[in-house]
């Protein structure tokens, strides 16, 4: 059975924790899947959706952080996040790699991959990821961006543990949406699967859309499922079998690919 590992902020001593031990740790997967959740999720949650990689015999490494965190705190976390996968590619043997975004997880996503492309020892990592899910996009334009606030306003009921948070957090949200061109750069030959629906309140439809013309635009391979009903992350939730049909698939495209890369 392959490993699901997990990185994830220590929310008691206000650093950082990962949940593996390199010397405990033996990869059984011929792949690596990379997940990138949304604020609050948990390894529980999380741990649905990597079923779906294990079973195809990935390996599953998991970043998601907590409500409260700043950007230079991920900053510092996705730095470290890099290492740990440096050392694993490095240590048991160089895979391809599949990238799982959930929400703001997207633009998490996208800081990673600028820290790589800014570091020459990194740069190897770039064509071993052969395909990334944006399951719920992230805000992608300004006026995405102040929707999604204005949503979660609304839900939060202005609670003050919320209020007190509120500026860090759209702080944080908008030094992640300046990342976004680097999904541009011609090096990078991923596929896309975007999911998403129509009637999402926090990040709304077109601004997905425009994100997927974008990245058209520049010349690469976007596919998509928009579902007329549904809510932001909660798409295996509402919609089970379809969801697992298509995610399944293009996992199974990506796993082609890597096959073929390998030959």
């Amino acid at each position: 059975m392959s490993n699901l590992l997990t990185f994830e902020q220590s929310t008691s001593s206000g650093g950082s924790k990962l949940d593996f031990n390199h010397l405990n740790f033996k990869p059984t997967g011929e792949n690596i899947c990379l997940m990138f959740g949304w604020f609050a999720s948990t390894n529980k949650l999380i741990s649905k959706y990597a079923q779906f990689y294990k079973k195809k015999g990935f390996d599953v490494i998991s970043y998601y952080p907590v409500p409260h965190i700043s950007m230079s705190t991920i900053e510092k976390d996705v730095g470290v996040f890099i290492y740990q996968i440096d050392y694993l590619l490095k240590t048991f043997g160089t895979r391809s790699i599949m990238c799982h975004c959930f929400s703001i997880g997207g633009a998490v996503f996208a800081y990673f991959i600028k820290e790589i492309y800014k570091h020459s020892r990194f740069h190897y990592m770039i064509p071993l990821i052969k395909s990334v899910i944006f399951d719920s996009s992230p805000p992608y334009t300004k006026e995405g961006g102040e929707n999604a606030m204005q949503y979660v306003l609304r839900i939060s009921y202005l609670t003050m543990p919320f209020l007190l948070i509120l500026p860090l957090y759209s702080k944080t949200y908008t030094a992640l949406s300046e990342e976004y061109n680097v999904l541009f750069s011609p090096f990078n030959q991923w596929n896309y699967l975007f999911l998403y629906c129509k009637n999402d309140k926090i990040v709304l439809s077109s601004d997905v859309e425009k994100m997927m013309r974008d990245l058209k635009n520049h010349n690469k391979k976007v596919e998509s499922h928009c579902w007329d009903k549904s809510f932001h992350t909660s798409h295996l939730k509402l919609y089970p079998e379809e969801y697992t049909k298509i995610t399944n698939n293009f996992i199974d495209e990506m796993l082609k690919k890597s096959l073929k890369s390998a030959l």
